[in-house]
């Protein structure tokens, strides 16, 4: 069963647990789940790093989605909720299962580590 419909299936079993806002509360569903399935879980849409025709092709930066791949799963996934999907830092860590503390220092790490990553390649490759 495909992650999505059986966070949808947990979802309304468990409708009545539901605090706050819907979003943060099903995205805590699909991220649980897919850490159990695929602990190296990496929360990029499907496509982005496959050719694609030119009609198609995302606008991210293919050296920004290479330094994405390299991070730890926990860091790649709070960094994506918070700017990717435009969640606030308290509902990142209601959906990561941790405190907005510990949320706030996952994404301080995550983003000096890409920060790293990017000047590493940039320093590798000067076009």
């Amino acid at each position: 069963m495909d992650i999505v419909q059986e966070a949808g299936l947990r979802g309304w079993r468990y409708r009545s647990t539901r605090n706050g806002e819907f979003r943060p509360w099903f995205l805590s569903i699909v991220y649980r789940l897919s850490r159990r399935r695929t602990p190296e879980w990496l929360p990029l849409p499907a496509g982005w790093d496959a050719p694609a025709p030119e009609s198609l092709r995302s606008d991210i930066d293919p050296e920004l989605l290479a330094a994405m791949r390299e991070l730890p799963s926990r860091q790649r996934a709070a960094l994506w909720l918070r700017y990717c999907d435009d969640l606030a830092t308290a509902n990142v860590a209601r959906i990561m299962g941790c405190s907005e503390t510990a949320a706030k220092q996952l994404l301080l790490r995550a983003r000096d580590s890409l920060r790293a990553r990017l000047v590493s390649r940039l320093k590798e490759d000067p076009q």
